[in-house]
Order: C-alpha cells, then sequence, then structure tokens
C-alpha cells in the first residue's frame, strides 16, 4: 500500500474542475497515487466556492457539483481533533489541521498565506507545478 498522503487546497481542486488540462489537473491525477486526506470543514468549503455565480459562464453548477462529487468520492474524509491557528488567514488553518491529523507527505496549495509556511511541522506545502514536478508519487 502506497503511504503516500496529500492534502489539496481549495484553489487546486476549483482549478482542476474548471480546467482539466491544467497543472493543478495533473495535481490532483498524481494525488491520486496516494490518500487525498480532507476534512468535512473543507469539503464545505469546496462546495461554498463552487455555487459562487461567478462561475456560471464557465461551467453549470449542476456539471461543478457533479465534478465536486467525483472528487469527493476518492478523498478520504477524516475528522480532524487538532486546532491550528498559524496562518495568516485563519480560514487555512484547517488545511494545515488536516494534515497535521493524517500525518500528510505534503500539502498542495496555490494560496501564499499557506505556501509562505512551508514547511509546516515538517509537512512541505508545496505549489501544483512542484508537486506534478516532483519524482515521488
Amino acid at each position: 500500500m502506497n503511504n503516500l498522503v496529500y492534502v489539496l487546497d481549495t484553489n487546486t481542486i476549483i482549478s482542476a474542475i474548471f480546467w482539466t488540462d491544467s497543472i493543478p489537473a495533473l495535481a490532483l491525477k498524481k494525488a491520486q497515487n496516494g490518500q487525498i486526506i480532507t476534512s468535512q470543514p473543507i469539503v464545505d468549503e469546496w462546495r461554498e466556492v463552487l455555487h459562487r455565480p461567478k462561475f456560471d459562464k464557465l461551467k453549470s453548477l449542476e456539471h461543478r457539483l457533479a465534478d465536486l462529487n467525483n472528487i469527493i468520492a476518492i478523498c478520504h474524509i477524516i475528522p480532524v481533533t487538532v486546532s491550528i491557528t498559524a496562518c495568516r488567514d485563519p480560514k487555512d488553518d484547517m488545511f494545515l489541521a488536516v494534515a497535521k491529523e493524517a500525518n500528510a507527505t505534503l500539502i498542495v496549495s496555490g494560496d501564499k498565506d499557506l505556501l509562505d509556511l512551508n514547511p509546516f511541522e515538517g509537512i512541505p506545502i508545496i505549489t501544483a507545478r512542484a508537486f506534478v514536478e516532483r519524482g515521488d508519487g
């Protein structure tokens, strides 16, 4: 069993949904070689972002949510018992918390607030491009 554990942030997932040949989409595909770990609050954020009207011109809400459900189906949703307050943007702490809870291999993010913390308690935080270019996974 592959013991690589990945946490993908919201902008990575959203970009993968809208641009299926993008670097974030390639990162999502690569992450499937390990385990993609998330939490219910993160899934809730993914859903909330996809409901934003600004995305209506790119893809219908029905298709966006169907794509998200396909992604959720390949993720492991875990309960998070640790509380982290380390990020400039408190909304991003949930990615750090799930990564710590799952003893993640790394976090894939395009968020400067998260990337600036790299590494967080020994967990690398890297861009989708850097993840795709890595030799592992």
